[in-house]
């Protein structure tokens, strides 16, 4: 998709330098996720245009900003929004006073299931925003030490990117033995109670599945099927609960249409799809991005193509759908946002300020893109 061109420099930063305001108008647009990983900004005369700019002051800016590793240029293609997975520290253009330091910790988890490293960036972001610093520990490393060796750095408050507590790991010991406040950016509506930490931001998954499908009945599919993590995870008891919620929609799915997983190899995620496409669903949702590539790929295998002989539909919203083709749609839990969020929510608890709940529910959104057709 090429980015909209409808902006407009404020008439309240004549002090600072010209490439320094369009430098900073084109990251608000990135960071604000109006702007996405994949999209393509118009071409160079074009936005100097709108602008009202010279096109060598826009070429500094731009430059600067893939310097920073927030665009990429494709030769004879354009130039292209990048992917925060791979974005290194982003640099303010104003000078940068620390008034603290926060920890992000998280397991040492490179691969397409992992949401944590999109959840850093939002909070890096975050917190260089307002004035912390913000650093990164690998969960591993905590591990094989102790609550001492993290007060001695001195910093005001943890987000853990961890889930799926059973309230008997060392991590918790660890932790609350520091004294400071802890946040889970994500997690399982147990986690809370169960590792005793002081809050908590969550996604409904049930919610996001009601809204995949909705989503189908109203393109017309009424036979679906489910491949993904234990339905438990998401919300629910038991396959019956999946059965009613999608007869509540207006479609079908039956218990012969549903393949849980409890990992995801590319050979679980084959057989995981044989068994339902026996079923002939017009239509997949899946619980994550990972699984729908792992589908994407099976199909293809199966010379099935996608939209057109079967719609694929995923939860999560991970920065590799916008790459595949047909581009994925999702429900997207906005994995930056949920960093941003982490960092605020963190910074009041620090502050001491009262909050109206321990678990902070997020939003979620349709991102309606080119794997599912109307029937």
């Amino acid at each position: 998709m090429t980015c909209d061109i409808d902006l407009e420099l404020p008439s309240d930063q004549l002090s600072e330098p010209l490439y320094l305001q369009v430098r900073e108008l084109v990251l608000k647009r990135i960071v604000n996720g109006d702007w996405r990983p994949g999209d393509r900004l118009p071409p160079d005369r074009d936005l100097a245009a709108q602008l009202k700019i010279n096109p060598v002051t826009l070429g500094k800016a731009l430059n600067m900003l893939r310097d920073e590793g927030c665009l990429n240029r494709r030769q004879g293609r354009g130039t292209f929004i990048a992917d925060p997975l791979v974005r290194p520290k982003i640099k303010e253009s104003h000078s940068f006073e620390s008034h603290g330091k926060l920890l992000f910790i998280g397991a040492l988890d490179h691969s397409i299931r992992d949401y944590g490293s999109i959840i850093a960036s939002g909070a890096q972001y975050q917190a260089h925003q307002c004035g912390y610093e913000l650093e990164s520990v690998p969960l591993e490393y905590v591990l094989y030490g102790n609550s001492k060796l993290i007060q001695d750095q001195h910093a005001s408050g943890i987000i853990l990117n961890a889930t799926a507590f059973s309230g008997n790991e060392k991590i918790i010991d660890i932790l609350k033995g520091t004294g400071l406040p802890i946040l889970l950016p994500h997690g399982y509506q147990w986690d809370l109670n169960t590792s005793g930490f002081d809050l908590m931001l969550y996604v409904d998954h049930r919610q996001a599945l009601l809204k995949a499908m909705q989503y189908l009945k109203q393109k017309g599919h009424c036979r679906c099927a489910y491949i993904g993590c234990g339905l438990f995870y998401l919300g629910y008891p038991s396959r019956k609960d999946l059965v009613t919620d999608a007869k509540k929609c207006g479609i079908e799915i039956t218990e012969e249409l549903i393949a849980e997983m409890e990992h995801f190899s590319p050979e679980d995620i084959d057989l995981a799809v044989d068994a339902v496409w026996k079923e002939r669903p017009t239509a997949i949702l899946c619980s994550m991005d990972a699984v729908a590539l792992g589908a994407y790929a099976h199909f293809s295998i199966l010379n099935l193509k996608i939209p057109e002989d079967i719609s694929v539909i995923a939860l999560g919203g991970n920065i590799g759908g916008e790459f595949l083709e047909p581009r994925l749609t999702v429900i997207d839990y906005n994995f930056f946002q949920l960093g941003k969020d982490a960092v605020d929510y963190l910074l009041r608890l620090v502050r001491q300020e009262e909050l109206p709940e321990r678990m902070i529910q997020t939003q979620i959104k349709l991102l309606e893109r080119g794997s599912c057709r109307a029937l």
